[in-house]
């Protein structure tokens, strides 16, 4: 009798683990949204319903936001048409697209009964050097981020600005909201850092623009971070190189379907000559006798410059020459 009791209340335990919504093979991931996946109010309660599912499944999460979808386009329109310096009083003005996102994230959190708190790169910190508008990350305090999950409290983190060493605002250039989410993702030892975006993956070519491309369900991070050399905007150059140097595990998804997607790994592919083609229109093609540090060689006394550089900035050698 003693053992049938026994075997009972084992079989109404193992029951009621098995209902349990929290899974025991618990893992943190890194969730970052680019801006027309919190284009809206309505697409931020879509992201509120992607993070509850991780919630759901027992596992802890850390949110970096881009901007709104064009906030940060009028936010650079308005600070240009004053002067096109690139200063201090520009990353002032071009990084509140973040905080706004962030704020506005956190509180669509919190309507759904999911506890968050919006954290800038201040509050955090999140360390940067380099110039204004094109700065790197340095170093990702983890204390206040770790304090958050010990809470089960969902830290959202504003993507695209760091702080440097005299407190001032450093942006990390365009799609540095990426760069962020692989930063915070080595500092935080995260298990994954999955990119959300308006397309659900990487592929062979701009699907915009190439009605055939195919999606890579896996890519190596020197193939990602050629792509995104050349004008794939799938991920910002930064957050790859971050991601190979430190070994993050990457996947990129879409927020509006479901995919497979595509993961960031060690691998290069063998199978194929090419892996993909990018395109750019921010480059100008110019004739001249010597190599500079910025330009890319095309053919014999052809390179390709950034579009926009002046001769007094593409840091030549004194021995080059323009025509």
């Amino acid at each position: 009798m003693i053992l049938h009791i026994k075997r009972y209340t084992r079989a109404l335990v193992l029951q009621f683990i098995h209902k349990l919504p929290i899974k025991f093979n618990m893992a943190l991931y890194v969730l970052k949204f680019g801006g027309s996946s919190v284009a809206t109010i309505e697409r931020m309660q879509n992201v509120a319903n992607i993070v509850a599912q991780f919630i759901r499944n027992g596992h802890k999460v850390i949110v970096v936001t881009s901007a709104m979808q064009g906030v940060t386009d009028t936010l650079v329109e308005k600070a240009t048409r004053i002067s096109l310096d690139i200063n201090r009083e520009y990353d002032a003005i071009i990084n509140c697209g973040e905080m706004v996102a962030a704020g506005m994230l956190a509180r669509t959190l919190q309507t759904t009964s999911i506890p968050a708190i919006s954290l800038s790169a201040f509050q955090i910190p999140i360390l940067a050097g380099g110039s204004h508008g094109n700065a790197s990350i340095l170093e990702v305090g983890s204390v206040k981020i770790q304090k958050c999950l010990s809470k089960n409290i969902i830290p959202v983190i504003t993507g695209f600005q760091g702080i440097s060493k005299d407190g001032d605002i450093l942006t990390l250039g365009r799609g540095g909201s990426d760069a962020t989410a692989c930063a915070v993702s080595y500092f935080l030892h995260a298990d994954e850092c999955i990119i959300y975006t308006d397309v659900d993956g990487v592929y062979t070519g701009d699907p915009r623009i190439v009605l055939n491309a195919q999606l890579i369900p896996e890519i190596s991070y020197d193939e990602m971070l050629e792509l995104s050399f050349w004008g794939a905007k799938v991920l910002q150059c930064q957050s790859v190189s971050i991601a190979k140097n430190y070994q993050v595990k990457v996947k990129v998804l879409s927020s509006f379907v479901n995919s497979p997607g595509t993961i960031i790994t060690n691998k290069t592919n063998n199978h194929n000559a090419i892996t993909g083609i990018a395109n750019s229109s921010n480059y100008n093609l110019v004739s001249i006798n010597e190599t500079i540090d910025c330009a890319v060689k095309i053919k014999e006394n052809l390179y390709l410059v950034p579009k926009g550089t002046t001769a007094g900035n593409r840091h030549r050698n004194n021995h080059c020459s323009w025509y």
